[in-house]
């Protein structure tokens, strides 16, 4: 913050009062925690002081892989809460309020006519089919209601 004006002194004086705030607020693993910790490293670095530079920068490290490995947690436990349709199974497409009016209805029933799996980002995908034909895009389990 202050390097630009020679006030590195008072800057690590802030980045302290900014970690003390997330500690408070428990966000030792936000990506602001995670930032403050590295810019505090550099203003040390920027002062000589190697030990406490180092000891920024670990910090800031196990507060990352930490953040991550929740974010990765919760992401596989979203994959496993996703339901499996099946080939002719009766599901919901859910329309987006933009793509309609009032009294349109908000779910368009859709039987499902291909189950491909696309990656691991998509996972399975679903071709749909309505009563006035086929839906040309590919659809998520996210993307469908069960009726």
């Amino acid at each position: 913050i202050y390097y630009d004006t020679h006030k590195l002194e008072q800057s690590i004086e802030c980045y302290e009062k900014a970690l003390d705030i997330y500690s408070q607020l428990n966000c030792h693993d936000s990506s602001q925690a995670i930032a403050t910790h590295c810019s505090l490293g550099l203003t040390y670095l920027a002062l000589g002081d190697t030990r406490n530079a180092e000891e920024q920068q670990i910090l800031a490290e196990k507060n990352y892989i930490r953040a991550a490995e929740c974010q990765l947690k919760n992401y596989q436990s979203g994959l496993k809460k996703q339901k499996k349709f099946q080939m002719n199974d009766i599901v919901g497409l859910k329309i987006s309020e933009v793509d309609r009016s009032n009294t349109s209805p908000s779910i368009l029933p859709c039987k499902i006519i291909d189950v491909s799996y696309k990656d691991e980002s998509c996972g399975l995908q679903y071709k749909l089919a309505t009563l006035h034909g086929k839906i040309t895009d590919w659809f998520s389990s996210l993307d469908l209601i069960d009726l």
